[in-house]
């Protein structure tokens, strides 16, 4: 589900890419 969280984010544009970063970062801490 991340990966294709961050693909999505990565078409969105930078904006998309800051909030996949942030979807990741969370994940991480899990």
């Amino acid at each position: 589900l991340f990966y294709q969280e961050v693909e999505l984010a990565c078409q969105a544009g930078a904006s998309g890419f800051l909030a996949g970063r942030a979807l990741w970062q969370e994940a991480t801490q899990i």
